[in-house]
């Protein structure tokens, strides 16, 4: 164990894990305040007004991006607790890989948060990895393009298991800080229930909305092949609430 070993501190210790964490972004939020509420100001006179929930290092041009360890060109924001936007902000939300790190309860707000902070019409993205795929990869292991994943990850991650199915399988839920991973009609369900409609499922890159289009950018660190592989992709639709009928007397 290294001398400062995060996992290990919230496994062993998470009353200090949570308050080492709350320190942490507290001071990410002072040193970067100024900047950040320029930024945070700056959609709201953008239109299209767009946001990228997680960002990491891939930085959207055009987009205000956020993470939870922002860069000069991101701003602070925790996908697990309430956004700091007011209501109907945003006109295109997207969350590539972040809804996976999140248990299924924590994910459900998030999600709710995304339609809270859409304005009508507004539209959401969101890529993460799909059971489906992985159940399908357990039960046909023999497939071409499951064996060339199985060895791809086998490698990538030095697996201490046989290389199998089983072994990825396994690796998958517990790795990466996963702690939820969705089936496509479990993540519609979760959509429509916080009021999304009209949602369709799309490949990596692909979108019937220009501004979505190649933004992606899970498949640069994994391979094209693999992430449309293991990645689902939803897009959803924030309602026009019809206005009430005017009736003439």
């Amino acid at each position: 164990m290294s001398w400062f070993d995060s996992a290990w501190i919230q496994r062993s210790h998470p009353s200090l894990y949570s308050a080492m964490r709350s320190g942490f972004r507290f001071m990410l939020r002072i040193q970067h305040s100024r900047k950040h509420r320029a930024m945070i100001e700056a959609v709201a006179h953008n239109r299209p007004a767009m946001l990228q929930i997680g960002c990491g290092p891939h930085i959207l041009p055009g987009w205000l991006n956020t993470d939870l360890r922002p860069g000069p060109q991101a701003v602070f924001l925790d996908a697990s607790e309430t956004f700091s936007f007011p209501d109907c902000y945003f006109d295109y939300a997207f969350s590539e890989h972040v809804i996976e790190h999140l248990n299924y309860e924590t994910g459900a707000r998030m999600v709710s948060e995304i339609f809270r902070i859409l304005r009508p019409g507004g539209r959401v993205r969101i890529a993460t990895p799909n059971l489906d795929f992985l159940v399908n990869l357990y039960l046909h292991p023999d497939e071409p393009g499951h064996q060339r994943y199985i060895r791809y990850s086998a490698e990538r991650l030095a697996l201490p298991a046989p290389a199998t199915a089983v072994s990825i399988v396994n690796n998958f839920f517990r790795d990466w800080g996963h702690q939820y991973i969705h089936s496509r009609q479990g993540l519609e369900a979760m959509l429509l229930q916080s009021g999304f409609t009209s949602i369709i499922q799309c490949a990596s890159g692909e979108s019937p909305d220009p501004n979505l289009r190649s933004i992606d950018s899970h498949g640069l660190r994994i391979g094209d092949e693999f992430n449309r592989l293991e990645t689902m992709v939803l897009e959803a639709v924030k309602p026009v609430k019809t206005p009430p009928a005017t009736h003439v007397a």
